[in-house]
């Protein structure tokens, strides 16, 4: 075999281009995977919702802080809570009638507490919707 200057050289400069050329192929597919599979993840809707409604349904929502103690209570009526004084009168006596002169009146006064809000709406001849609420605080017995 003859010796020709740069003949080997070259060949071995290609070899090395293809396996670089492999290396990034594999690559390339690897990360269009990932990619594929991010998207599709991101793009799935939970089973229950509704395609394109955008709207979510609760008949209750209770915020608890990070000891557990109930915060916010938004629905209608009010979802129950364990911990609400507003709603139990034997809680509220023990929490809050000592800190007045008369324990008795101050009770009787809050008693007893409704929280039942009622709101309704109404549509105006000009085609605007009017709320109409009605939030009771206390009724006397």
């Amino acid at each position: 075999m003859v010796y020709m200057p740069g003949q080997n050289d070259a060949a071995q400069k290609i070899a090395k281009l293809e396996r670089q050329i492999r290396r990034l192929q594999a690559f390339t597919s690897l990360l269009l995977t990932i990619a594929a599979a991010g998207t599709l993840t991101l793009n799935t809707r939970p089973a229950t919702a509704q395609a394109g409604d955008g709207i979510l349904r609760a008949r209750g929502l209770i915020i608890e802080d990070a000891s557990g103690r109930e915060r916010i209570l938004i629905g209608a009526p009010i979802p129950p809570a364990t911990n609400r004084v507003r709603t139990d009168q034997a809680r509220a006596r023990e929490l809050w009638a000592g800190r007045f002169p008369d324990p008795d009146r101050y009770m009787e006064y809050t008693k007893p507490i409704t929280t039942r809000p009622t709101v309704s709406s109404s549509l105006t001849s000009a085609g605007s919707t009017v709320l109409h609420w009605e939030i009771p605080c206390r009724t006397r017995t």
